[in-house]
């Protein structure tokens, strides 16, 4: 899925992914930084535009960072790689900077267990997905069947920070 795609994607399912805390380009910048590789362009476009929410596919940028550098120490993790989200036993979400499916976008491995990890990843194909785009678009059904449709769309005031 090319970043347009993803774009179009996510506006016609816009109560699935506008949310909290949006980041900004210097908050994307620091996390890059830390992190040594540049995240892709969907990536970016929706933390910056949308924030946080059900159909995101990132718990957060700051964990997002942490584990990546935590697999890194830990495991011998390749720089190119960035775990998007662990969900502990039921695996990590990878995403591979060093393999591009289309420009600025990259390949995404799911549910790899940290077993696999180390200085040469065992990535089974099973696993790959050809962005994020396509991942956010594999896990959105999963969302969509355990949340129920009154909670999906996001209330600032149902949030301190929302609340004047």
């Amino acid at each position: 899925m090319t970043t347009a795609e993803f774009q179009a994607y996510v506006r016609g399912r816009e109560e699935w992914f506008r949310g909290r805390f949006p980041e900004s380009e210097a908050s994307l910048r620091h996390a890059e930084a830390s992190l040594g590789v540049r995240l892709p362009e969907s990536v970016r476009w929706l933390l910056t535009e949308y924030g946080y929410w059900h159909g995101t596919g990132i718990g957060s940028l700051e964990d997002c960072v942490t584990e990546t550098q935590l697999a890194r120490k830990h495991v011998g993790l390749p720089t190119k790689y960035v775990v998007l989200e662990n969900h502990h036993d039921g695996g990590l979400i990878l995403l591979n900077t060093g393999e591009e499916s289309s420009p600025g976008e990259c390949v995404v491995y799911g549910w790899v267990g940290p077993e696999d990890l180390g200085p040469s990843p065992y990535l089974p194909a099973s696993t790959r997905l050809p962005s994020f785009g396509a991942y956010v678009a594999h896990r959105l059904p999963i969302e969509q069947s355990l949340i129920d449709t009154r909670w999906v769309r996001y209330d600032p005031n149902d949030y301190p920070e929302g609340r004047s």
